[in-house]
């Protein structure tokens, strides 16, 4: 195990930041019904740029967990389809592998347990809602929201691309505001933008700063 000063697991929701742009799978779905929840599921698309995102993470080594709030199938079904189109976490969480969802800590934990990273300023929790901020600092880890498919957006991503350029700002400036508020480390609009964030995450902890400082 060592101490240097670098991101080396990154946990992420599959939710808003992986898939499902702007969390809308379930909507019309009756989540009390199985079969529908895992047809949506398998329904759910990829936003732009997830998986070569997630490919150049891993070829720097940096581990992924991916987590969601759904049943431990749904994750599964997510894990299948990402395979499919060439990206396999180290890890896979959900909603059932933790006494308490977000913001409580556990899932983050669990992440780092699974693929033995440690200190939690090695670690980057990247989601797409304010709980999933909350839920980083109360881990001690970097917390990153994702602008673009977080579900605080409300629309699917052919509804926003549809919206006047004016609008689609106006939507970021107020997602970006609610992350401000609480108080995540960075945010980007996609994942796209990972990688060169986490160079500069890199280059904060080579000058003495951690997590939520």
């Amino acid at each position: 195990m060592s101490d240097s000063p670098r991101v080396r697991l990154v946990v992420i929701d599959w939710t808003g930041c992986l898939l499902d742009f702007g969390g809308r799978m379930t909507v019309g779905v009756n989540a009390t019904a199985p079969t529908s929840m895992l047809a949506a599921a398998r329904q759910a698309a990829f936003v732009p740029d997830a998986i070569a995102a997630m490919a150049a993470l891993q070829e720097r080594g940096i581990r992924i967990v991916t987590t969601c709030e759904y049943p431990r199938a749904v994750a599964e079904v997510f894990v299948a389809v990402a395979s499919a189109a060439g990206f396999v976490p180290d890890a896979n969480l959900c909603g059932d592998d933790v006494p308490a969802g977000r913001p409580a800590p556990w899932l983050v934990f669990r992440a780092m347990a699974a693929t033995d990273v440690y200190p939690p300023s090695a670690v980057v929790r990247v989601g797409d809602t304010a709980d999933h901020i909350h839920e980083g600092h109360n881990a001690g880890t970097w917390s990153v929201g994702v602008i673009d498919g977080s579900r605080h957006l409300g629309l699917d991503e052919a509804a926003f691309l549809a919206l006047a350029d004016a609008e689609r700002e106006a939507h970021r400036d107020a997602i970006l505001s609610r992350f401000e508020d609480a108080r995540t480390d960075a945010a980007v609009r996609t994942v796209a933008q990972l990688p060169s964030l986490l160079d500069e995450i890199n280059e904060q902890m080579e000058m003495g700063a951690r997590p939520g400082g």
